[in-house]
Parts: structure tokens; C-alpha cells; sequence
């Protein structure tokens, strides 16, 4: 082969190159030509160490790349934002709950099942802590008033006052027939100023009713009878609410059980069970959040066959973290090897050959291999976003390797020396696919500007990965046919002849440019005004898989109660601060309910 040659070769293309950019280009020419060289000289050596490099970084990929699926890293935070954060972390470390939500069958069975399940968390506390499912408030019966306002406590004194006589009468050792004999009297008691007001005392004779229902009851049944209060009906009456979770709340304000107050949502339709899971073992060394989350599917399974009548959803913000990564990991892997699948299909059948275009896939393997090494070391986790970049490579990747071999193909019908071809390949396809992946990557460098973490990131990895993949290609792939082809045999040119129809409409386009213009421009101007509709969804839900159970949980929960367990938390440093902050959120337009540390506290 006249290696001199092809140096006298490049030297006349460098001559022939335009004033102001002979060095530019004369060095770059020059490099990709010495390139085509090396590759000539030592393909299986390019080969072995591209493959072992990939190998290896492949390997250091799977033990330090890590998937983060806290989507408030998505955002950089400023430094007043992050000093809250740490503020609220130092104060409430690990304060993240696995939730598990219980609906449908009758309140009983939603606490026997809530019952049950936290029976069982207790008994594993290798996994789990701080099980909370229910709070014993038994203290709270005699200082119940103390959590009512002012204007409450006035109406109840005022009600006192009115319904007063008529309420010692009926309890009195007369009972009901005392109340009737005195109703007269009553009626004056009640009044103003010694004048009758019987509409007051009207107020009194539904309980007086109830009573006598009742005694009618014990009579009949001769008190065999269950005892049901009367007051029950009458403060749900005055509060005008239902349910069975504030019937069994009123019937053991009545009673000398104790009082254990459940976690409930949207009027005790929903039964909540909180617990966390343990995140060092006994020997002080990080354990996995998936191994508690996993485990406690396991128990539901096993205990809603025990318990038919309910149904049981699993959330919160660590189950929806879990189950993120796994099902982003997951369909990020699927989605790039059918990908992968695809490109290597539709390039063999446009190309019409098997190995030329498996070899271009070799090569971008590699350079995604590479980039995941680069990942791993730079960045060290994925987001929800940035999951998808081999995805993104492989697409974007491939179109070097689909320049290079039609542009090889040409050059190799010319002459039957190979590297002569493979010097002007690269110094032709070579050159232009250098400008496409360095103006691509540095458009992708812009977006690490930005102050959306998530973004910033992607951005990072997906303009080093262009670059990554073009230098794969142009190492493996010229090494590979420097390998395989057949210096001896006469090289048939595959051509894009096939295609023939696309030329014909290109030149049919060419001929219609004015047309093809204007319909370009009004095409423009129609996206234009189409695309003010577009708006931004901050919700973060919508980008998980419709199908995994915490996200079905948790809309759905969002959707009966409008009550998310996902929150917006503010620190405040006393308690008038937290009410006043408190109804200034509950002024807000896009804040549909608030919570406060104060209200615990009585007024």
C-alpha cells in the first residue's frame, strides 16, 4: 500500500484548503488521517482495549451508580432553601413514613385489619419502627373544652343557660312525667325576664323523646336490652356530621373505656397506618429502604386473605421513591435495548449488509459503556430524568457510524486500496460527524447552567456521551472493517440506489422551494399560536408509571379526600407565628388543606 501517496493526498487537500482556515483544518485532516493509520496498524489492540474498557466501566457502573429518586434534588436549591432544609432535617431526621391506606368495609373491620397489620410490624422491629396507627386520648376526656374557641365555649354556656331547668327537671327523680307537669314553669325559667319562650324549650323535648324511647325499650325487653345513649344521635344532630368513625368517637365520650383515636382521612372513609423503615442493622451498616418496602407487601399480601372485606393501598413518599426507581431502571433498560434492537434492524436492511452495521452497533455500545463509566465518576446517581440518556445516545449515537459507512462505501468503490478509503473517510465523514458531535454536545453543556438539577445533569451526561460515542466510532468501527474486510476481493459499493424515490422527491422539493417555504412559515406561525396553550404541570405524579400501586394509592386518595400525603412543610419559631403563617397558606389558591403544630395545643 503507497502510504506516501495518500500523505501527497492530504497534502494537496491541505494546499487547496481556503485562506483562514488551512491550519485549522490542515491539523485537523491530519490528525484524522493519522487516526486511520493507527487503526490500520493495531486493530486488535484498539479493539481489546475499547471492549475491556467498556467491560470494566460497565462493572463500575453496577457497584457505585445509584438511582436518586428524592425529586427535590431535581431543583438547586439557594442558600436560604437549603439552611431550611437542613433546619427541618437536624429537627426531624429520617421523618419520611411508609403509609399504608385502608378503605371499604365497615370501620370495625378497617381497625381490626389496621390492628392486625401493626401487630405484625411490631414483631419485626430488624425492619421496621415507630409503627403509629392509633393514639390512646383518654386523658382528653376531661379537658376536651380546652381545643374549643372562645365563641364555641360561649355558645355551649349560653345553650346552658337557656336549656338549664328544663334539663334538671329531666333528670330529676320525676324524670320525664316531672318535665311535663312543670312545663309551664319551665317555659317562664327559660324565657326572658320571667316571660315564656317555648321555643326553648322545644329544644328540649327531642331528648326528652329519645328518653322515653328509651325507658319504652327497657320495658318491653324487661332490660334485657343493649343500652344505646340517646346523646349519640343528639350530637351528631347538633355537629351535623355522620359516620361510623365520629359515632364510635361521641359513644366513648360516654363510656369508661379508653378512647383510642385512629388514624383516619376524609370522615373516617380512609384508615391510615404510619411506620418507618430501619435504616442501620445492628451492626451500624446502611441497610436498604427496598428490603422494608418489599417486606411489608409481603405481610399485606398474607393479611388481606385474612381480611376480604377491606381494601389496602401502599404509599408515601418512600414507597413512591422505590417503586420510581425500580420501574424508571427498569423502563429505561427495556426501552434501550429494544432501541438498540430497532436501530440495528432498520440499519442492516438499509444498508444491506449484516456486519458493517453490527459493527456500528458495537461501537456505540462502547461508547455508551464509557459514558455510564463517566456518569458513575462524575455525576455518581441518576435522576428521573437522566435515566433515560442511553436511550437518548443510542439515537443520536448511531448516526455516526450510518455517515461513516455510506461515506466508506463511496470511497471504497474508488480505489481498491483500504486505507486510502478509510483516509478520506475520515477526512470526510470523520470531519463533518467532529462538527456534529461537538456543536450537539455543547448544546447539551448549555443546559448545565441551569438551576434545575435534574436538567443540568442530563445535560452534562448527554453532551459527554455525544462526544464519547463519536470517538467509539471512530476507533472501533475502522478497526473492525481493517479486521474483516477482504483487502483482495473487489469491493461492490452498496450504494442508497434502493432509496431511489427519496432522491426523486428531494429533487421535486428542490424544485418547489418558494411553496415549500411559505408552507414552512405557515406552518410556524400555526405551532406558534398553538403552542401559548401549552402549559406546565407541576405535578410530579404525573411523570410515574400510571400503573404502580403507591401512585394509583395516592391519586386516589387525592381524588376521594383531596388530601395528599404529599406536603409542603414550614418552620415557624412560636405558636402565633404557625397560626398566623397558617391561614395565610389557606388563603392560597393552589392550597387545599393546612396543618398546624397549634392546633394541638389548647387555646
Amino acid at each position: 500500500m503507497d502510504l506516501k501517496g495518500s500523505d501527497k493526498s492530504l497534502a494537496a487537500e491541505e494546499k487547496a484548503a481556503p485562506q483562514g482556515s488551512v491550519n485549522k483544518e490542515a491539523f485537523t485532516y491530519k490528525m484524522l488521517g493519522k487516526l486511520a493509520e493507527f487503526s490500520f496498524h493495531f486493530p486488535r489492540l484498539i479493539i481489546i482495549v475499547g471492549l475491556v474498557s467498556c467491560l470494566l466501566g460497565m462493572i463500575y457502573t453496577a457497584n457505585y451508580l445509584t438511582f436518586d429518586a428524592d425529586q427535590a434534588n431535581l431543583i438547586k436549591r439557594s442558600a436560604g432553601l437549603q439552611a431550611e432544609q437542613d433546619r427541618y432535617t437536624n429537627d426531624f431526621p429520617r421523618s419520611e413514613d411508609i403509609v399504608v391506606i385502608v378503605e371499604d368495609g365497615t370501620a370495625a373491620q378497617r381497625r381490626a385489619f389496621v390492628d392486625d397489620l401493626a401487630q405484625r410490624l411490631r414483631e419485626e422491629p430488624d425492619i421496621f419502627k415507630d409503627v403509629f396507627e392509633k393514639v390512646d386520648v383518654t386523658f382528653l376526656r376531661n379537658y376536651a373544652l380546652h381545643y374549643l374557641e372562645p365563641q364555641q365555649l360561649r355558645e355551649i354556656a349560653q345553650q346552658l343557660k337557656d336549656y338549664g331547668p328544663g334539663l334538671k327537671a329531666l333528670a330529676s327523680s320525676g324524670g320525664l312525667a316531672d318535665l311535663m307537669q312543670k312545663a309551664p314553669q319551665l317555659s317562664r325559667e327559660m324565657g326572658n325576664s320571667g316571660a315564656p319562650d317555648l321555643n326553648k324549650l322545644k329544644g328540649v323535648l327531642p331528648t326528652a323523646e329519645r328518653f322515653l324511647d328509651l325507658f319504652t325499650q327497657s320495658m318491653e325487653t324487661r332490660g334485657r336490652g343493649k343500652f344505646v345513649s340517646p346523646w349519640t344521635d343528639i350530637m351528631l344532630e347538633q355537629l351535623g356530621q355522620e359516620g361510623d368513625e365520629n359515632e364510635d368517637a361521641i359513644n366513648s365520650m360516654f363510656s369508661q373505656e379508653r378512647i383510642l383515636q385512629y388514624n383516619t382521612i376524609a370522615n373516617g372513609r380512609f384508615y391510615a397506618l404510619l411506620c418507618r423503615p430501619v435504616y442501620r442493622d445492628n451492626e451500624g451498616q446502611d441497610v436498604s429502604i427496598n428490603r422494608a418496602v418489599s417486606r411489608i407487601r409481603e405481610i399485606l399480601e398474607v393479611l388481606e386473605r385474612s381480611h376480604t372485606n377491606v381494601l389496602v393501598g401502599l404509599t408515601g413518599e418512600l414507597v413512591l421513591n422505590v417503586d420510581e426507581a425500580d420501574s424508571s431502571t427498569n423502563d429505561s433498560t427495556q426501552s434501550a435495548i429494544l432501541s438498540l434492537v430497532l436501530i440495528a434492524i432498520i440499519f442492516i436492511w438499509a444498508f444491506r449488509e449484516i456486519f458493517k452495521p453490527l459493527m456500528a452497533v458495537l461501537g456505540l455500545i462502547v461508547g455508551i459503556g464509557w459514558t455510564m463509566a463517566f456518569t458513575t465518576l462524575a455525576i455518581g446517581h441518576l435522576n428521573l430524568l437522566t435515566v433515560t440518556f442511553a436511550t437518548i445516545l443510542m439515537g443520536l449515537g448511531i448516526d455516526f457510524g450510518i455517515h461513516f459507512l455510506y461515506r466508506y462505501d463511496e470511497e471504497r468503490a474508488k480505489t481498491a486500496d483500504i486505507l486510502v478509503a478509510m483516509q478520506a473517510t475520515m477526512r470526510g465523514a470523520g470531519y463533518e460527524n467532529l462538527t456534529g458531535a461537538v456543536s450537539t454536545a455543547l448544546a447539551f453543556y448549555v443546559l448545565a447552567f441551569t438551576d434545575f438539577t435534574g436538567i443540568a445533569e442530563l445535560g452534562i451526561i448527554a453532551g459527554s456521551g455525544i462526544l464519547l460515542c463519536y470517538l467509539s466510532m471512530m476507533l472501533i468501527l475502522p478497526s473492525l472493517i481493517f479486521l474483516t474486510e477482504d483487502k483482495n476481493k473487489v469491493y461492490e459499493a452498496k450504494g442508497i440506489s434502493r432509496f431511489a424515490f427519496l432522491a426523486n422527491m428531494e429533487k421535486w422539493l428542490l424544485n418547489r422551494s418558494e411553496g415549500v417555504v411559505i408552507v414552512g412559515l405557515v406552518a410556524t406561525l400555526a405551532a406558534l399560536w398553538y403552542g401559548k396553550n401549552v402549559s406546565y404541570d407541576y405535578n410530579l405524579l404525573n411523570l410515574q408509571a400510571k400503573g404502580l400501586q403507591s401512585v394509583r394509592t395516592e391519586m386516589h386518595l387525592i381524588n376521594a379526600s383531596e388530601h395528599s400525603l404529599l406536603c409542603g412543610i414550614s418552620l415557624a419559631k412560636d405558636v402565633p407565628t404557625a397560626c398566623q403563617l397558617a391561614e395565610k397558606f389557606s388563603q392560597l389558591p393552589t392550597v387545599s388543606d393546612v396543618e398546624t403544630v397549634a392546633m394541638m395545643i389548647p387555646v
